[in-house]
């Protein structure tokens, strides 16, 4: 789940990168919505070009923040063989960064690092050397993003985010490629991939084995309508469940759940 937390801060970056329109502006807001089916967040934030125009180079000020709630299952070492105990938990999170925007010709690039913390709450309690989720509790440390968009002539892009934090050692990552059925509105396909890496002893007191966290991985569609000042975008496609744990024999879900994105941005 704080994987999926980074997802709202890709997911990701929610403001793309290209660098179209009057330098005025000097900061944006964003906020989203992102679920599957045990999983729900929100999130929002700013970023602020300090000592010039938005869409210009230069330094870059990024901080933000969310919330979300998720439920899980799984077998705990002591517990009858094949039962599986069900939790739900919570997540907060925030993050500051500073970075740096760069054009190169069609090619425009961020980079940030700062500091991220994640926070989990989860109930009934859930000890990690029961076989418990390796992601609890509060954990903080360095946040580095790379954030690529790329103009394929006039109509076409493609995007590129990407993100890894020391708290709980989360990672995302997201791709899109649109094209401008009109001057304002984009289509086109996205695939998306977050987790943690994150290991813990893979046998249990009892001689069971430890469910193993597994990356989200989805692929979907999307829309995209901006204007002068902002934008809007929603996207909808398939996924592994965040929790898609490996059973004892090996297999694995496949894209069984569906899930849904929505992101509003405004620039001032």
């Amino acid at each position: 789940m704080c994987a999926l937390a980074m997802f709202g801060l890709l997911l990701g970056g929610p403001r793309p990168a290209h660098a179209d329109g009057p330098l005025s502006f000097t900061y944006e807001t964003y906020s989203g919505a992102d679920a599957t089916r045990d999983v729900w967040l929100l999130y929002s934030g700013v970023t602020i070009a300090p000592f010039g125009g938005i869409y210009g180079n230069g330094v870059r000020l990024r901080a933000s923040g969310g919330y979300g709630q998720y439920g899980y299952q799984g077998h705990r070492a002591g517990d009858p063989k094949g039962t599986k105990r069900e939790f739900s938990g919570q997540v907060s999170y925030a993050e500051a960064l500073v970075g740096y925007q760069a054009q190169f010709g069609a090619l425009t690039a961020k980079a940030f690092a700062g500091i991220a913390a994640i926070a989990h709450l989860i109930t009934p309690l859930d000890p990690i050397e029961d076989g418990g989720l390796l992601t609890q509790g509060l954990d903080y440390g360095v946040k580095g993003a790379l954030e690529l968009w790329l103009n394929l002539g006039s109509d076409a892009w493609t995007s590129l985010d990407a993100s890894w934090t020391m708290a709980h050692q989360a990672y995302a990552g997201r791709w899109r490629i649109g094209y401008r059925v009109l001057p304002t509105v984009s289509l086109g396909l996205e695939a998306g991939i977050n987790g943690h890496m994150l290991t813990g002893d893979s046998v249990l007191s009892d001689g069971s084995l430890r469910d193993p966290l597994r990356p989200q991985i989805r692929t979907g569609l999307f829309a995209r309508y901006e204007w002068s000042s902002g934008e809007i975008s929603a996207s909808a496609g398939l996924a592994n469940s965040a929790y898609d744990f490996t059973d004892n024999n090996g297999s694995v879900g496949g894209f069984e759940e569906i899930y849904g994105t929505i992101n509003w941005l405004r620039r001032f």
